[in-house]
């Protein structure tokens, strides 16, 4: 739980350095002529992203035994996740420790590409609207760390992260 609790302070530093980067880089951006293809970069990752997040989302389905659906078949206005329920919540059973294994990487990689992308952002993207998605991706990868109902960890995929992404790394 310690090791847990140091690694939560650990990204929490992270994401405090990759918005101190956004807003420095922001007023630079558009006067570059290459903000263009930092824009398409910025999106090409943010879409990796989120491939990363549903593969271990796939992943977190099998290894709690639970259906996992498809995006398309999903509601498109999810309830609102109140993150503050997460340390409340029971933790499920695991049938699959391998298939656990891999959503758990899934889950950091996409955080780590994440904070690589955040700072490709272009200037006109609210700040806030980043730091919501990265909180976001925080909160899912610590649902998967532990064990959280897959139902709960499908929520945060859906409201924080998708909502989220979709604006910070919208075409200008």
């Amino acid at each position: 739980m310690k090791e847990q609790t140091n690694d939560m302070k650990r990204w929490i530093a992270l994401a405090t350095l990759i918005l101190i980067a956004i807003s420095v880089m922001g007023t630079n951006v558009l006067t570059n002529p290459a903000s263009a293809t930092v824009d398409v970069q910025a999106r090409q990752k943010a879409a990796a992203v989120m491939n990363l997040v549903d593969q271990s989302l796939g992943y977190y389905a099998n290894a709690t035994g639970s259906a996992y659906v498809e995006r398309a078949g999903l509601p498109s206005n999810p309830p609102a996740v109140n993150m503050s329920s997460l340390a409340n919540a029971t933790a499920q059973t695991i049938v699959s420790q391998a298939d656990y294994q891999i959503a758990e990487g899934l889950a950091d990689k996409a955080l780590v590409t994440f904070m690589r992308t955040a700072p490709l952002t272009a200037s006109n993207n609210d700040p806030q609207t980043i730091l919501s998605a990265l909180s976001g991706l925080i909160a899912f990868k610590t649902a998967v760390d532990n064990s959280a109902p897959y139902n709960v960890v499908e929520d945060i995929m859906l409201s924080p992260i998708d909502r989220d992404m979709e604006k910070a790394f919208q075409t200008s």
